[in-house]
């Protein structure tokens, strides 16, 4: 697999997202529809739907096809193949008890969650007023006594090593 870049790959916020740098609501269509207007490279309008949401995690699952090999495509992980994606989206549905459109949004978090250091680079995120806070993998959020400058250090840390 060849890395992948930020000047080569426009999804860096739904990345950050799936990777637990961002709160998470219970709206999970809202809230990647808040990273796609904040990466400013996608169009978003207040009344999108959960099926817009999904043309758009689909769109960035294909500029993560675009930097796999031949050996990786074999690879069941990446579900490069119609049938693997559509026995994910259907034991989603089944299992988790998902809508079509959750199942979707849900294994291509899947993929970007599992995404490493050596296989992308990313744009650190940047906390602010007006922006989103810090998100926990484990917990529903960080304290909300954390200050912006805390988060940023902290996002600056982990992203300079």
């Amino acid at each position: 697999m060849k890395k992948i870049t930020p000047d080569k790959f426009h999804f860096n916020d739904v990345v950050l997202y799936a990777k637990c740098w961002y709160e998470r609501t219970d709206n999970v269509f809202e809230d990647l529809k808040k990273c796609l207007e904040h990466d400013n490279k996608y169009i978003v309008w207040p009344g999108m739907k959960p099926r817009d949401i999904c043309k758009y995690m689909l769109m960035c699952l294909d500029e993560i096809y675009s930097f796999l090999d031949e050996n990786d495509k074999k690879n069941n992980f990446w579900l490069c193949s119609h049938s693997s994606f559509l026995d994910q989206i259907e034991h989603r549905m089944h299992f988790y008890e998902n809508t079509y459109e959750e199942a979707i949004v849900y294994t291509v978090l899947g993929i970007l969650g599992c995404l490493s250091k050596e296989q992308i680079e990313l744009i650190p995120p940047k906390y602010g007023k007006g922006m989103r806070r810090i998100g926990c993998m484990f917990r529903n959020e960080m304290p909300k006594s954390m200050t912006y400058a805390e988060m940023n250090r902290m996002a600056k840390k982990m992203f300079s090593e």
